[in-house]
């Protein structure tokens, strides 16, 4: 749908100042503390995201909606998997260049159009002359911003039955999330964990707006009961459920599922890659050596229940390891 570059400015930010904690610092400073692509120390991290507050660019679409089992809706859960939104834009475009990846814009040698991962992919490859009314854009625009399934967030009835995610192992997850976002603001991985239960299953059930909250500093953390039940409801019914553990499984098995739709069977060596691989240099090291198991009983059955999911699709569609290495859909890099 057509947004103008005002409109799409004040959706972005609204989609994080809506989140932010009122105890979080005025809006530029929370916002920089809690993006997840500011990085840097905190003075770097506030001045950077204020930039990227203030210049979110413009990214609509002018294209109609394409036909249903043609629409992906990208449910990010954040420290789930940035590089499936790779897998994704190689699974709607055959004819994208097979070197087309998400791109780690933190590093020194890596020069961003703009310093969000999703952004730079969309303003590098638009979505008008990749991926004509494929992507649930959100109100931000960003086709992988962090928007839960909430009542607000535009998810539904357009991409109810095409909803695309990852799901993550909790205590991997909870630990990629301390690293990145909750050493900033807890003492330790145990104070992180208790304040941030169940922040899988609310991004399915949308009793949180944000995925950011609860995760990263600065953002308001809703106290609320997890919904398990209608979390896992849910996942039964998107259109594909992966799990960030099984990466290279989760990538053939995606093309296995969806490739007929789009003309893509096969997939491309890029969606293999990890564009942010985590260095864990952000917490201490005694407390990482033993990497104490989460404490999320909501998250954790989430995930069984998409373990199981993921299960049956492997059967369902004859996805392992040999028959993804004959349909040239594999990377032992990604077992």
């Amino acid at each position: 749908m057509p947004m103008t570059t005002s409109l799409a400015l004040a959706a972005a930010r609204g989609v994080w100042l809506d989140n932010l904690d009122d105890v979080g610092g005025p809006p530029a400073t929370a916002v920089s503390r809690g993006l997840d692509d500011v990085g840097g120390p905190p003075t770097t991290a506030v001045s950077r995201g204020r930039a990227l507050h203030q210049q979110w660019p413009r990214l609509e679409s002018d294209s109609p909606l394409a036909p249903q089992e043609q629409r992906i809706g990208w449910l990010h859960i954040p420290k789930a998997g940035t590089s499936f939104g790779t897998a994704l834009a190689h699974l709607a475009n055959a004819s994208l260049p097979a070197e087309a990846a998400m791109r780690n814009c933190a590093l020194a040698d890596v020069h961003c159009l703009f310093n969000i991962v999703e952004i730079d992919f969309v303003l590098r490859y638009p979505y008008d002359t990749f991926f004509k009314g494929i992507f649930w854009t959100k109100a931000s625009t960003d086709f992988g911003n962090h928007d839960s399934l909430s009542p607000t967030s535009g998810w539904a009835p357009a991409f109810e039955k095409s909803i695309y995610t990852m799901v993550r192992e909790p205590t991997s997850h909870k630990w990629s999330a301390y690293n990145h976002f909750g050493h900033h603001c807890h003492d330790n991985f145990t104070s992180f964990d208790a304040a941030s239960q169940g922040t899988q299953v609310t991004m399915l059930t949308g009793q949180r707006s944000y995925g950011l909250n609860c995760l990263a500093c600065g953002f308001r953390c809703e106290p609320v009961v997890p919904d398990v039940s209608l979390a896992i409801e849910r996942m039964w019914s998107f259109a594909f459920v992966g799990l960030s553990d099984e990466w290279a499984l989760s990538v053939c098995l995606l093309h296995a599922m969806h490739g007929a739709t789009f003309g893509t069977p096969t997939c491309s060596a890029a969606e293999f890659a990890n564009a942010r691989k985590a260095s864990y240099k952000n917490v201490d090291p005694t407390e990482y050596a033993t990497r104490a198991e989460a404490a999320d009983p909501h998250d954790r059955k989430l995930y069984e229940a998409a373990r199981s999911r993921f299960e049956r699709d492997l059967v369902a569609h004859d996805v392992n390891p040999e028959t993804c290495q004959r349909r040239g859909c594999w990377d032992e890099g990604g077992a």
